[in-house]
């Protein structure tokens, strides 16, 4: 989930699936962001804080969960 590029920071969200083994692409998360913590709690996935511009000079607050279903 998300990272940091050249010029900008990305808020792409991918899932590896093992059975297959290939990765998913499934919907951007909200509020692009860089290292951010992340946990899975039941069908949801809890996104929290992470720097929203280059650098990591400024942090986020923003809290997301979104699900992969």
């Amino acid at each position: 989930m998300g990272g940091e590029g050249t010029n900008r920071v990305y808020g792409q969200n991918e899932a590896h699936a093992p059975a297959t083994d290939r990765w998913e692409a499934h919907a951007p998360m909200l509020t692009p962001r860089h290292g951010m913590g992340a946990v899975a709690i039941g069908d949801a996935v809890f996104v929290a804080g992470g720097g929203p511009q280059m650098g990591g000079g400024t942090r986020s607050a923003v809290n997301e969960a979104f699900t992969l279903a």
